[in-house]
């Protein structure tokens, strides 16, 4: 298995699970039943296992798939906490302030709120 490949269908798999089906997946994703079908058996076929049963009304893991879902629920989570972490980042002010103001009012009321302001946001 090359590297490059190696979460491909993973979000599709989990999702699937979620959700307890192909189609309410394929809607979610914007695609066609065919193409979640596709994506379960590539990766079905990468791991060389077993991920569900599948009938026209429902799909059920395979013990081997519960096993391989648990830890790409994981995954998902994690990867998901990371975009969080990063968009909430970008959220943070960056860059340059310039506040005009008398230098006395500056000095004696508004130090500690500087002070204060560059301890939250240190990018400033």
């Amino acid at each position: 298995m090359t590297n490059n490949k190696l979460f491909d269908g993973i979000v599709v798999f989990v999702q699937v699970i979620k959700s307890g089906g192909f189609g309410a997946v394929a809607e979610v994703l914007g695609h066609s039943n065919s193409y979640i079908s596709k994506e379960i058996n590539k990766l079905e076929s990468r791991l060389g296992v077993r991920l569900l049963n599948r009938t026209t009304r429902s799909v059920a893991l395979t013990p081997e798939g519960d096993v391989y879902y648990q830890e790409c629920l994981q995954l998902v989570m994690d990867a998901e906490q990371a975009l969080g972490l990063m968009s909430q980042n970008s959220l943070n002010p960056k860059g340059l302030l310039k506040i005009s103001c008398p230098v006395w009012l500056g000095s004696q009321y508004l130090q500690q709120v500087f002070s204060e302001y560059l301890t939250l946001y240190p990018d400033m």
